[in-house]
């Protein structure tokens, strides 16, 4: 099922992204989400884990942060942006689901707008789009309390999210911006490595090096070295990782953090 049929199927009866926040006719909305994310976890053809995002000069693109389970917010990025078209792109840079409300519905409509939109919006997971993460937080109680302690939602959403690419390069015109979740990886591979990344269903509770990089690509911060407190924690001697002064990040316990110096030009 493709295009608006896919947006049928996940949003019909509910009134759009507005009607998707109420409780009523739980069994209806389960079904719909359920039918957003096992089509986002069975792409018809293999995506990489970086793919390009094409936006000819003159053409807008509009870059969507942590919507952390806020419809209302989800709302109001649609009603600023109005629909996705090939003159009006969105990218979706992860961070679905825990700690508001509407986890379930904030990531039911993003996927129904990739199926309606696929050449207009893109997704990029998020550190909370994480097997573990997503149980350690909030939406696996979400999920328990709108649809009921059978529910396998869960481990259909851990299928989708496994199935996100972690990053787009962005052409716009002369210019390519790479829009990840987090930053570069602390070994600063190439785009070619990135585009391998392993795809793993939870980088938390992964500890094996193969799992590094997309820890990295997902936990990882740009870092100001003159800011205080981003800095706080740093031993002073063996927080030196590689090149350019990268070092862990000791906010998040998790991936690193990545000086400008670091880039380059």
């Amino acid at each position: 099922m493709h295009g608006r049929h896919a947006w049928a199927a996940c949003m019909g009866g509910m009134g759009g992204l507005g009607g998707l926040g109420g409780l009523g006719g739980l069994g209806g909305q389960c079904g719909r989400v359920a039918a957003c994310v096992s089509q986002a976890d069975q792409p018809s053809t293999p995506v990489a884990q970086v793919v390009r995002f094409d936006v000819p000069a003159g053409q807008e693109l509009c870059i969507v942060g942590d919507l952390h389970g806020s419809l209302g917010d989800l709302n109001a990025v649609m009603g600023l942006h109005g629909t996705p078209t090939a003159k009006n792109r969105l990218v979706f840079n992860g961070d679905f689901v825990d700690r508001g409300p509407d986890g379930a519905e904030v990531l039911a409509s993003v996927l129904a707008l990739k199926l309606t939109f696929p050449r207009h919006v893109h997704i990029n997971r998020g550190n909370h789009e994480d097997a573990a993460l997503s149980r350690a937080y909030d939406f696996e109680a979400e999920l328990v309390t709108k649809y009921g302690a059978s529910t396998t939602l869960l481990d259909d959403a851990d299928d989708a999210f496994c199935a996100m690419p972690l990053g787009c390069v962005v052409n716009h015109g002369s210019s390519r911006t790479l829009v990840l979740h987090g930053h570069l990886p602390r070994s600063l591979p190439s785009l070619e490595v990135l585009k391998r990344a392993p795809r793993v269903r939870s980088v938390v509770a992964e500890s094996e090096e193969d799992v590094e990089l997309v820890r990295d690509i997902l936990w990882s911060d740009p870092w100001d070295q003159d800011d205080a407190d981003a800095s706080a924690g740093r031993d002073g001697t063996a927080d030196e990782l590689l090149v350019g002064g990268v070092t862990r990040n000791y906010k998040r316990n998790a991936g690193c953090l990545i000086p400008d110096a670091a880039l380059g030009e």
